[in-house]
């Protein structure tokens, strides 16, 4: 796993409101790319919000590592992974 020490990773500002890019793997043969409005102007509530969001989303998938990822090819539906490349 990589790891970053950005702290604005996965973060970018459009025209003054912050928000959240992220990849979901729904099939171990497809991806999303995912992009959400973190609704603020502060980048500091940003970073609040975008680590808020991924904390929820591996409580919904526990069967994932401590990365937030299930391995490709696994047969398991519905995984989510953040890429660490946005």
């Amino acid at each position: 796993m990589k790891t970053t020490t950005n702290a604005n990773h996965h973060l970018w500002n459009n025209h003054g409101t912050w928000f959240v890019c992220y990849t979901v793997y729904p099939t171990p043969l497809t991806k999303e790319r995912r992009r959400e409005s973190l609704r603020t102007k502060s980048l500091e509530e940003a970073r609040r919000r975008r680590d808020a969001l991924f904390a929820r989303r591996r409580a919904t998938s526990p069967s994932e590592d401590a990365s937030g990822c299930r391995p490709r090819g696994s047969g398991v539906p519905a995984a989510i992974c953040l890429s660490l490349s946005a």
